[in-house]
């Protein structure tokens, strides 16, 4: 059985112990029973919240996820993608029966992602990422960050456009992998009961018909705007 000290860093730098973790040894299938239970410390503390709204509700009780990896999603989402995992297991020389969820959490310590990632895209970074052609959308991407008025939804980071030429998106618009079409993301905004979905659309449209004077501004190679240029103009003039 693993145990693992859970520790958070408020906006003002301060830390404190929040809870811990256990996590037992992988069954026959490869799963991994584990718990959460928040610290006294933390439960007293004015400026507390809860990690995950949903699953992990301010309480003293012992919550156990009803997910294979053995944690809660809000902590596995501290860990990289499945790149970086790589480089932490041979960073932290982890043989195969040591490359479990908690695992990686002890290997990573308190060097992990500092923010909480959810799982619904905002639909503003989803325009943009369509019409920019970022297509590595996936959900570590999109961070809520935790202030004094609650979650908040952080800076957009990470954001290419498809340089690689996969052309279909790690997130689905709807049912589709590919880019949809500007009528397609006007009525997705409507479904997610966005105001003036039309006019969001037309605003991100014109400010990325600017890319290639942008582009220019960094001094980003003639050729690599040539090879973009064709991806762009369509997904501006669908």
């Amino acid at each position: 059985m693993k145990k693992i000290d859970t520790w958070l860093t408020f906006d003002d730098g301060r830390r404190i112990s929040c809870g811990e973790m256990i996590g037992q040894n992988p069954d026959d299938r490869g799963w991994i029973k584990g718990a959460f239970r928040y610290s006294p410390e933390y439960l007293e503390h004015h400026h507390a919240f809860p990690l995950d709204p949903v699953s992990l509700a301010l309480s003293p009780e012992i919550f156990e996820p009803n997910r294979s990896a053995g944690i809660f999603a809000v902590f596995e989402d501290s860990l990289p993608d499945d790149w970086g995992r790589r480089l932490l297991i041979r960073k932290a020389k982890l043989s195969r029966p040591r490359q479990t969820a908690p695992d990686l959490l002890i290997a990573l310590g308190g060097t992990g992602m500092g923010a909480l990632s959810y799982f619904e895209k905002d639909n503003n970074e989803m325009v943009f990422n369509a019409l920019v052609g970022n297509t590595d959308d996936h959900l570590k991407n999109f961070t809520m960050l935790h202030g004094r008025n609650g979650f908040y939804l952080s800076p957009a980071y990470d954001l290419l456009p498809d340089i690689a030429n996969r052309r279909e998106h790690v997130l689905y618009f709807s049912n589709a992998s590919r880019f949809p079409g500007h009528t397609a993301l006007i009525d997705m905004g409507r479904k997610l009961d966005v105001t003036r979905p039309k006019k969001i659309v037309d605003q991100i449209k014109e400010t990325v018909s600017g890319w290639k004077d942008e582009f220019e501004q960094f001094e980003v190679p003639g050729h690599d705007i040539d090879r973009l240029a064709w991806d762009f103009n369509r997904r501006l003039t669908g």
